[in-house]
């Protein structure tokens, strides 16, 4: 069980970042995928896009801050709450 762990540990504690850059390299890839992106300038073109857009969701909206501090301190108003309508008799003894 010892070794095990030994080995696990030698995996987990072993830098292998150069020879996966060598790996990409090799096949015509980026050494640095993360600093090929950003040098790319996709991100920047991808948010000039994105500006005045719809934002996405599953038809939520943004509640002003009032609207939601009302629903966190009134969340029942108007409504029954849980606790209504339940049997509240005392179990027999």
């Amino acid at each position: 069980m010892l070794g095990a762990n030994g080995i696990l540990m030698d995996a987990f504690y072993t830098d292998v970042r150069s020879d996966l850059a060598a790996w990409r390299e090799s096949r015509g890839l980026p050494a640095d995928p993360m600093a090929a992106y950003a040098a790319s300038g996709c991100q920047r073109r991808i948010a000039e896009e994105r500006v005045g857009g719809q934002q996405a969701g599953w038809g939520a909206r943004r509640l002003e801050r009032g609207e939601a501090l009302a629903r966190v301190f009134q969340p029942y108003a108007g409504e029954k709450s849980p606790a209504q309508g339940r049997n509240t008799r005392a179990m027999p003894q």
